[in-house]
């Protein structure tokens, strides 16, 4: 059998990466004997070339795997599917384990598998293989006879799966986005019951059946660990896993056998009433430079009445610091416009992520979900407006909350954006003198105030804080020049911006200038739309010695062919003056870009 997968991301604010699920189904096919494919559906794919890849796979069986958000996005290209092929549609993931009954009221949609997919897609291809009736497997909805079947347990024990299929995937592509940060899953399931989170109705659908929060064992992690570091050479790992501290014991032995035997850095999801000081300083020693953190409002009697999250404002204080101290970069996810939620409550979330500094913010704005309480909650108060948004990264909520202005939503989003640039500025800062930190004191000219401005180049996998210069740009700094001075940086164009039909090409200039004598430091011009060779960061190093003691004035200038400049996006990777004798690396590389040391 040959098994197309199809995974709709589009517009949903995550850019390309592994699904471990589709990996986890592509992998247990094959054990069949079987072979599958991936449409990768990260952009807007147009119906001709979408098409045109259908029949090239020459499908015997389509399975697409849908958030509530992107589901729009499977109903219409299930639909162009139809148009080229006769193989049968199924579709998994959360949207058919909670709402079943949407997907195959779908007329192209065949059949829904809920839950976990692993057993019931191998028993599907079987069955359509070998030409026998689907109707009797487990977990499965829809097809002609509108079955409705029972749930199997959840697997019981994880390490009977074989490993992840990561070669159903660019990897290539994927690589670049993430800096070569690899996601990957040791183990499934929550406990928790989050009012506004998927996780409880997955959770009630297998109640009675088993065990729903699993680990890998720590020997079976480590080896698949190992073989995908010898296979695909990544540069760290992301784990995917709801809570990695669920279990203390399997923690420190995970953490010892991976800095035994994998060593790279690795970043993990955090439950700050789940972990402790003395767990956090074992992940630091094993290698983690990254942790996420939900802290989702900041009010803790709205937290735990509302949303269900039983931690005190203090936890969540003591987890940041602690991250902090052990040199950890933290993520906090953050939600607005929540239910009932007013002006006062909002600004006290603010507030918070004031106070607990973190590194990045994945900032929500509340989208209801089916089948959770807060859905249930919208509904009953009347704040629905029928809208579903691709994302849950938007500027503005699908509710109608008259106590919650969406004017008001946005300026809490604008604050919290706010706070987190400057957390990065400050906790990030380079050098002896760093441009990016003294930008107020600089004098600045260009078209538009925001064309020069402190932004990130990348994402949190491997974010850089970059003084964002629009052409035409300068910027220009009053400085003393030490003994033994070195001025770093390095010059790019942000990769979102590489197949824009505008902004071909940036000059960019450093000068200097002392006692009325000007002299150019560096003038090179980049242009990664044509050269393959410039998309990347081009690290610069200038010495400054002959200008040792003295008083000068350093000014950075882009510039580009003024008709031609509309999406340049040029940037100076936190430009900093050091000293020769302390030449440290000092930043991982954005996506698509290698790195600077």
């Amino acid at each position: 059998m040959r098994i197309l997968f199809v995974y709709p991301n589009i517009e949903s604010g995550n850019r390309i990466h592994v699904q471990p699920g589709l990996a986890s189904l592509s992998a247990v096919l094959k054990l069949d004997g079987h072979s599958t494919g991936l449409i990768d559906l990260s952009f807007r794919m147009p119906r001709e070339e979408f098409q045109a890849r259908v029949r090239e796979f020459d499908p015997d069986l389509v399975g697409f795997s849908s958030t509530t958000h992107q589901f729009q996005f499977a109903q219409k290209y299930a639909g162009w599917v139809r148009e080229v092929s006769k193989a049968p549609i199924v579709c998994g993931g959360y949207h058919a384990t909670l709402v079943p009954e949407a997907i195959v009221a779908d007329p192209n949609i065949d059949w829904a598998i809920r839950g976990e997919g692993e057993a019931a897609i191998r028993e599907l291809a079987d069955a359509l293989e070998h030409g026998r009736s689907p109707d009797t497997i487990k977990n499965l909805w829809g097809g002609p006879n509108d079955v409705k079947n029972d749930m199997r347990p959840p697997i019981a024990d994880l390490d009977t799966l074989p490993y992840l299929d990561y070669s159903l995937f660019d990897m290539t592509a994927i690589s670049r986005n993430t800096g070569g940060i690899l996601g990957h899953i040791l183990g499934k399931g929550c406990p928790y019951a989050c009012t506004y989170c998927c996780n409880p109705q997955w959770n009630a659908v297998y109640r009675g059946l088993g065990k729903i929060v699993r680990k890998f064992s720590v020997t079976r992690a480590i080896e698949e660990l190992a073989h995908h570091t010898e296979r695909f050479k990544p540069r760290g790992f992301q784990f995917y896993d709801e809570i990695f501290t669920i279990n203390k014991d399997w923690v420190k032995d995970f953490c010892d056998e991976y800095k035994r035997r994998i060593g790279l850095p690795f970043h993990a999801l955090l439950r700050v009433d789940m972990v402790d000081d003395e767990m956090m300083e074992w992940m630091a020693d094993a290698g983690c430079i990254f942790v996420n953190i939900g802290v989702e409002a900041g009010n803790e009697q709205f937290r735990r009445e509302v949303l269900n999250r039983k931690m005190s404002n203090q936890d969540i204080i003591r987890v940041f610091r602690k991250a902090d101290e052990l040199g950890i970069k933290t993520y906090a996810f953050v939600m607005l416009g929540l239910p009932t939620e007013t002006p006062e409550l909002m600004w006290e979330t603010v507030e918070l992520v004031r106070e607990i500094r973190p590194d990045h913010v994945q900032l929500s704005i509340f989208h209801p979900y089916p089948r959770t309480p807060l859905y249930d909650l919208c509904v009953e108060e009347g704040y629905m407006t029928g809208t579903v948004a691709t994302t849950y990264f938007t500027n503005g909520s699908v509710l109608n909350q008259p106590q919650l202005p969406q004017e008001v939503i946005r300026q809490g989003k604008k604050e919290i954006r706010e706070i987190v640039m400057r957390n990065k500025i400050e906790k990030q800062q380079v050098g002896i003198y760093d441009f990016i930190v003294h930008l107020k004191e600089a004098k600045k000219r260009a078209g538009h105030p925001e064309f020069i401005q402190p932004t990130v180049y990348g994402d949190y996998y491997n974010a850089v804080v970059t003084l964002n210069a629009h052409p035409f740009s300068s910027i220009s700094y009053k400085v003393v020049i030490s003994e033994d001075a070195v001025l770093r940086t390095a010059l790019g164009l942000n990769p979102e911006v590489w197949d824009k039909r505008e902004g071909d090409a940036v000059r960019f200039v450093i000068t200097i200038r002392s006692r009325g004598k000007v002299k150019e430091l560096l003038s090179k011009t980049i242009n990664p739309k044509f050269q393959v060779d410039d998309q990347k960061w081009h690290p610069v190093e200038i010495p400054l010695k002959e200008w040792a003691g003295k008083r000068v004035t350093l000014t950075f200038v882009t510039e580009a062919d003024p008709s031609d400049n509309s999406y340049s996006w040029a940037g100076w990777a936190r430009p900093h003056i050091a000293r020769t004798t302390d030449l440290k690396p000092w930043f991982l590389v954005p996506s698509g870009m290698e790195s600077v040391s």
